[in-house]
Order: structure tokens, then C-alpha cells, then sequence
């Protein structure tokens, strides 16, 4: 919507996911978009479909996050599955040995409780002994939870107790993994960020820490909510092209 184009595309052959560019929208198909992987560049890479004004004016693209974000999603787009520890490419934490087969880089859309389910979250810091992912995972199999999350960056690590309520949040980008005893790709959007002025919202972090933008966050939470029904047309499945 915010160029008014629609795309079409003509064959499935050759379709990849965006790695690094935020737009809105939406996108729908005949088959399942969630079985479509990560390309292994961005449109706004040198070598494929680099313009200045879009990609440098428009979006603030980065080269080198986003090389760092690709990289990071080399192992995360096998996030549907449980780590696979024949396969050379497969290079993610495994936290299988503590119930969690699951786990994805927290960059895309990390576990978030609504405020009314926050009984059910648990955190702990190096002050519990806790100062990596394993030992992360290891307290949340501990506390008997559903999933739980490592975040280097603040030294915390997040118990999810009950899978009930979880959602992914929408717009704050942070670093890290997260593990599940199931599939991660379940889960939806929030219908608000943390950083929303009736949920988390704490001024240091949102402003200070993640230079929290409430209107680009409220235009793409309105792409995500709700989903068209394109299915007259014979398109089943939608998701927000963010």
C-alpha cells in the first residue's frame, strides 16, 4: 500500500523471502508461504536490484547488518524443524537435550506476552547463575517451561511458562535466540509492540536503547491485522510482506 503496486508472480520456481527490507503489505498465494525461504541477498544489494533513493533515502539500508542478518538466517530458516545434526549447514545452538528441539535468531519476531499473561513469564540474569543460552535453557527446563530466550545484549534470559498468550513481537528488533518445544513459526503478531504506550513501554529502552518509531510500528501492525481473505481468487494463504 505505500506504493500502491501490486506484484505478480508468475511462477513459484525461484521465489525467495526478503532478508533485510521492512516494507507493507500483503501477500498471498496458492500454496503454503510458509515453506518459502530467505533469499541470500537483499533487493537492495549491489548485485541485485540496488537503488540509491529506495534502498539509501527511503529504507536506510544497511549492508553490513544485513549481511549479519542473512548470515544469522543461514540456520534459521530451518526454524519448522528441530535441529538437524547431520546437516553441515545447520549451525544453531541445539537445546535438545533440555526439551526445546526448536530455536530461531530472536531478530525475527522474538516471544512476547501481552501484559494480562505476564504471571507467566520468568527472568533471570547472572545474578542466578546464568550467563549464556545453555545455562539459559537449561534454568528454563528447570522452571518446567514451554520456551524460553537468551539475550546477550542485557544479559537476561526469559521463561516462557505457558505457551497461552504468546504472540511475536512486531516492530522492536533485538539479538539473541529463543527455544521452543515447539515449532516457532506457529506463532502470530502482536496486535501491539512492547514498546506500546498501553503495554511495556519504558522510556530508556523504546527511546534511548531502539529508537522506538510508534508510527511505523502502528502502519505495520495495520498490515498485519487482520489478514485478507484472498481465497475467491484462489489464493489460500496471506501473511504481512514485512
Amino acid at each position: 500500500p505505500a506504493w500502491e503496486r501490486c506484484f505478480c508472480y508468475l511462477a513459484q520456481s525461484g521465489l525467495c523471502k526478503e532478508p533485510c527490507i521492512v516494507d507493507v503489505g500483503v501477500d498471498f498465494s496458492k500454496t503454503p508461504l510458509s515453506e518459502v525461504s530467505h533469499c541470500d541477498k537483499s533487493r537492495c544489494d549491489q548485485d541485485w536490484y540496488y537503488d540509491q533513493f529506495y534502498c539509501d533515502e527511503l529504507m536506510g539500508f544497511d549492508q553490513a547488518v544485513c549481511n549479519a542478518k542473512i548470515a544469522g538466517l543461514e540456520s534459521g530458516d530451518a526454524e519448522d524443524g528441530p535441529i538437524d545434526s547431520g546437516n553441515a549447514d545447520d549451525d544453531r545452538e541445539d537445546f535438545s537435550m533440555y526439551g526445546y528441539p526448536f530455536s530461531k535468531d530472536i531478530s525475527v519476531g522474538f516471544q512476547l506476552y501481552p501484559p494480562m499473561f505476564l504471571e507467566n513469564e520468568v527472568i533471570f540474569n547472572s545474578t542466578d547463575g546464568i550467563s549464556n543460552a545453555q545455562e539459559c535453557a537449561a534454568k528454563c527446563e528447570e522452571e518446567n517451561a514451554h520456551a524460553g530466550a537468551w539475550n546477550p545484549r542485557w544479559e537476561l534470559c526469559y521463561c516462557y511458562l505457558s505457551q497461552v498468550g504468546l504472540c511475536k513481537e512486531p516492530c522492536v528488533v533485538e539479538e539473541g535466540v529463543e527455544f521452543s518445544k515447539t515449532s516457532l513459526s506457529d506463532l502470530g503478531y502482536c496486535k501491539k509492540s512492547m514498546c506500546d504506550g498501553e503495554w511495556y513501554y519504558i522510556e530508556d529502552y523504546c527511546v534511548g536503547a531502539v529508537d522506538f518509531d510508534e508510527a511505523a510500528c502502528d502502519a505495520k501492525i495495520a498490515a498485519l491485522h487482520p489478514k485478507i481473505d484472498l481465497s475467491f481468487y484462489g489464493y489460500s494463504y496471506t501473511m504481512d510482506s514485512s
